[in-house]
């Protein structure tokens, strides 16, 4: 049977004329690792992405809101206003 992932892959890499290399897995030997879960009252900090928001100034208050409605402490970022 066909891995369609792999195929797509090998496909895609083929059609660039790139040499394929044997599929490598470094996550099969490493142990996955969970933080504790969030609990009210914890701290989050929001951060924008590095292009600009469409209206970042409500973007960042509603996003705020609604995480001091969960019960979390919200800290902005120092750059969150900034378009880059």
């Amino acid at each position: 049977m066909i891995n369609r992932r792999k195929f797509l892959g090998n496909l895609s890499a083929g059609t660039l004329g790139l040499t394929l290399l044997p599929e490598i897995s470094i996550a099969q030997d490493m142990e996955l690792i969970k933080p504790p879960a969030l609990k009210m009252g914890d701290t989050v900090g929001l951060i924008t992405p590095a292009s600009s928001l469409f209206e970042p100034h409500q973007t960042i208050i509603e996003a705020g809101e609604k995480m001091a409605n969960l019960g979390f402490k919200v800290k902005l970022g120092k750059n969150v206003y900034k378009k880059r």
